[in-house]
């Protein structure tokens, strides 16, 4: 099963959950060894244009589906499809609530198992 989440609210979530961090950071506050995957969070770019304001949500989704077809990003959603079929993660990251790139990301899991 996947399921999304905030780091804020990471006590919160069950403690037998598997956490994967998909932030452009790892925060320093954070406690270390978390699986880490920047290649599956938003371009610099992308997230810069999100929080000014220059992008619609539309746009944004359609820039980040794109960048997902990265070889890096294609890669560790395969693994990550073959992971939800033994166990059960969290895709964390900085933002409380939606919209946010974790959601698209756990579509695009979900996609992948369907083709």
């Amino acid at each position: 099963m996947i399921e999304t989440g905030y780091f804020a609210n990471l006590k919160n979530y069950p403690e037998n959950e598997m956490f994967i961090v998909v932030s452009r950071y790892y925060p320093r506050w954070l406690r270390k060894g978390l699986p880490f995957h920047p290649e599956l969070a938003p371009s610099k770019k992308l997230l810069g244009m999100w929080k000014t304001g220059g992008l619609g949500w539309e746009a944004y989704e359609s820039i980040f589906r794109e960048e997902m077809k990265s070889p890096a990003a294609q890669k560790t959603i395969k693994a990550l499809v073959f992971a939800s079929k033994v166990d059960s993660f969290r895709l964390l990251c900085y933002e409380k609530n939606p919209p946010c790139h974790r959601f698209i990301l756990k579509e695009l899991i979900l996609e992948a198992e369907e083709s």
